[in-house]
């Protein structure tokens, strides 16, 4: 279970009248609230920091698979395409359950990125603070 990551920080609560699961570990926060699970990344998205950011992520799609994954890029200042592989990498997993998959508040140069990369086919992407 995800307990047995270090440094992980888990939460449980009550907001706006809906329960959630929210953890924290090395750049990877997770917020579950109704069917939604939110990914809330920081700092670089390169080759190294992927490794542990899939393994945070794909430990909490192992407790439940949510009804639409969505990350929030609000606090990425840069990404390669190690960060396309990530998101499709979820996507390939989760769109043959149903799960749909979205990017929010992905900043101007991150955009980009994704957009050149042609992750916009697959999954719906909101530049700077927009909501899903």
């Amino acid at each position: 279970r995800f307990y047995a990551l270090r440094g992980l920080v888990q939460a449980t609560g009550t907001a706006g009248g809906h329960d959630y699961l929210e953890a924290i570990f090395m750049g990877v926060t997770t917020r579950r609230e109704g069917g939604a699970l939110t990914v809330y990344l920081s700092g670089d998205i390169d080759h190294h920091s992927t490794v542990q950011m899939r393994a945070v992520i794909d430990a909490e799609l192992r407790r439940e698979i949510p009804k639409k994954l969505i990350f929030d890029m609000a606090q990425v200042g840069f990404s390669d395409s190690s960060g396309i592989g990530l998101v499709l990498g979820r996507y390939r997993l989760l769109a043959p359950l149903g799960t749909a998959v979205a990017m929010k508040n992905v900043q101007k140069p991150v955009f980009k990125v994704f957009k050149l990369g042609g992750i916009d086919r697959y999954v719906e992407i909101t530049e700077g603070m927009d909501e899903i």
